[in-house]
């Protein structure tokens, strides 16, 4: 039972610090993948508004490859689409949803990577963690938990390391009372 309380605590932390690094970055990378919430429609069904995309660098893409492109800044968001051809230093790109390509080939420079997996909802989380009261319910509320629970394990290690002290000392002046002429019970 205590191994259970520890693998949910520990999930718990990870998931506070995962919504942490989400809230409080756009580059985030996770063993070389890169973590993207997707923002738009144009690539529904596949990939739906709200997902997050886990994104891996390649050498090479192909056709029907869905990669993800462009600045990612604070003001400017990559967008995701699906290589519709290849061309010399770049691809011509179509969101599904989209009924043309997009006007402007990608080059090959701004390619960030190819969607590897695509996790439907968890960017509404994301975003709602972005704003105030969802950072508040969703990592600072957890963050001061985690935090209290962490103190009340020190204090209790504290607590118990001055109880174990004072009964040793206890004993050790019982076993002294033993041994003086006169104070024998």
């Amino acid at each position: 039972m205590k191994i259970l309380g520890k693998t949910i605590y520990g999930i718990f932390v990870a998931a506070v610090v995962l919504l942490a690094a989400l809230f409080l970055g756009t580059h985030i990378s996770l063993f070389g993948y890169e973590v993207k919430v997707v923002q738009s429609g144009s690539m529904e069904p596949a990939i739906q508004v709200g997902s997050i995309v886990i994104i891996v660098p390649e050498t090479a893409y192909k056709v029907g490859d869905v990669i993800t492109f462009g600045p990612d800044t604070r003001k400017q968001i990559p967008i995701t689409h699906r290589i519709a051809e290849v061309t010399d230093g770049g691809f011509v790109t179509k969101g599904d949803a989209n009924e043309n390509t997009d006007p402007q080939p990608v080059a090959e420079r701004d390619v960030i990577g190819r969607v590897a997996y695509s996790v439907p909802y968890i960017g509404h989380v994301v975003a709602f963690a972005r704003t105030k009261l969802g950072y508040w319910l969703l990592v600072g509320l957890p963050a001061a938990a985690i935090i209290l629970d962490e103190f009340a394990d020190i204090v209790w290690e504290i607590r118990k390391h001055f109880a174990i002290k004072r009964y040793r000392e206890e004993k050790r002046r019982k076993r002294m009372m033993e041994f003086l002429p006169g104070k024998q019970t």
